[in-house]
């Protein structure tokens, strides 16, 4: 928690760290963001009504929200809740839950293993985002059959490659399976 608190809101001990995070959440700081857009849309509208108002919705780019249901450090209700707020103001936003999966589980273990979908996953969405025929975000996209990276695009991505070597297990799963055990994430 020093780490975090050093980051986000110094060193002082007197400060509750759940203050001091949820400051930063993407929850808090996404109804930051609506709060001030209500501010502004009322200023504006006492000002000068207009029909071609700004949306809230527009102001942010594409959202995913990736979270693995046995996380111990970010609970997935914390994601649930998140997406909850993004849907209840209209934000488009992709998710994608991975089943038992900890906080570590992208970057250490399933790698490990020689499972790679949340890295396909991530490499999906990036090809769907800078698809040239991606003009309003999200919609579209399909992890299952990697569709995204096969649309025309000035330069076109390869498709990710499962058999490439880089990607197999690089470990033995009894000694991943005992690591986990330690894991406090």
């Amino acid at each position: 928690a020093n780490v975090q608190k050093s980051i986000f809101g110094g060193m002082d001990d007197d400060k509750d760290d759940r203050c001091v995070f949820e400051r930063w959440s993407p929850y808090h700081l996404t109804k930051k963001c609506q709060e001030e857009y209500v501010k502004l849309m009322d200023t504006k509208r006492k000002r000068e009504p207009a029909d071609d108002e700004l949306r809230l919705q527009d102001a942010f780019p594409n959202l995913s929200v990736i979270h693995g249901t046995a996380d111990k450090t970010v609970p997935v209700t914390e994601a649930l809740e998140f997406i909850s707020l993004l849907t209840n103001l209209q934000i488009p936003v992709e998710t994608k839950l991975y089943k038992e999966w900890s906080h570590t589980d992208p970057i250490l273990e399933a790698p490990m293993r020689g499972n790679h979908l949340y890295h396909r996953d991530i490499y999906e969405m990036v090809c769907l985002w800078t698809s040239e025929s991606n003009s309003n975000g999200l919609n579209g996209f399909d992890n299952m059959n990697g569709s995204a990276c096969n649309e025309p695009k000035s330069q076109p991505m390869p498709a990710f490659d499962d058999r490439h070597l880089m990607l197999k297990p690089i470990c033995p799963r009894v000694l991943v399976d005992l690591a986990r055990i330690c894991n406090p994430f």
